[in-house]
């Protein structure tokens, strides 16, 4: 199994969800067949991919 990690790529798609749909959703694809890590600071994002992928595991890092 390949393991990818992904990086903020979602940042700029704007503060409306409605953008990041699609590309949550080939996320969601790409993780039938990898394991990914995806790295963000923002909590709409991570709302985002957890509706695309409902099994997603979040881990939060400790201040």
């Amino acid at each position: 199994m390949h393991i990818y990690g992904l990086m903020h790529i979602l940042c700029n798609y704007g503060e409306m969800g409605h953008y990041r749909k699609n590309p949550c959703e080939a996320i969601s694809d790409l993780a039938d067949t990898c394991q990914l890590f995806y790295f963000t600071c923002h909590p709409e994002t991570v709302w985002d991919l957890t509706e695309a992928l409902p099994g997603a595991v979040v881990m939060e890092k400790g201040r």
